[in-house]
């Protein structure tokens, strides 16, 4: 898009403005959050101002077992994480994010492709408007802090604390603690 990603938010939301700001108005500008219901999946309220949500059973044992062998083949290509500056554009590494992340390709290939699927419907929208994938790794210290991206660009995305174990799948918190914010 010429008019760069704001210009290509901007003709989406004149798609279908009244339904897609709606559902984005419920889900993260109403206080306090409340418990959502889309399709067979339930957004249970973690957190509100901002409103965090969780969503049991959104990955299946296959995607899972999807994800760890993505992550085996490309564990070396994590990347700080980082931030863009709002005046230039650039992508920066800040002290608001001490993590490292590991993007996968958009729409990479058909499992990824139903996870965006299923992540836009959560919140109302086509599947293009899901960013690429993000696997974020924390360790002891790291943190998440406030930070401001692209000034008014809203993004949307997956916050993922995943622990891939063989034995099942299964999704926990590391050392049954939250990561520092």
């Amino acid at each position: 898009n010429a008019d760069g990603p704001r210009g290509l938010i901007a003709s989406r939301e004149q798609e279908h403005p009244m339904e897609q700001n709606q559902r984005l108005r419920l889900l993260f500008h109403t206080f306090p959050a409340r418990e959502h219901r889309t399709g067979s999946r339930t957004l249970k309220p973690l957190h509100s101002n901002p409103n965090i949500y969780i969503v049991e059973r959104f990955f299946s044992l296959s995607d899972l077992e999807h994800i760890d062998e993505l992550l085996t083949e490309r564990r070396k290509s994590f990347k700080h994480s980082h931030t863009d500056n709002a005046s230039t554009g650039q992508s920066l590494v800040s002290h608001e994010r001490t993590s490292l992340s590991l993007y996968l390709r958009k729409a990479g290939d058909s499992r990824l492709r139903a996870i965006e699927a299923r992540a836009a419907e959560l919140v109302g929208l086509p599947a293009d408007y899901v960013e690429p994938l993000q696997i974020v790794s924390y360790t002891d210290g790291q943190r998440f802090d406030l930070h401001h991206d692209l000034g008014s660009i809203l993004h949307l995305g997956e916050a993922l604390d995943l622990e891939l174990t063989r034995s099942g799948g299964n999704t926990t918190k590391r050392n049954g603690k939250q990561p520092k914010r």
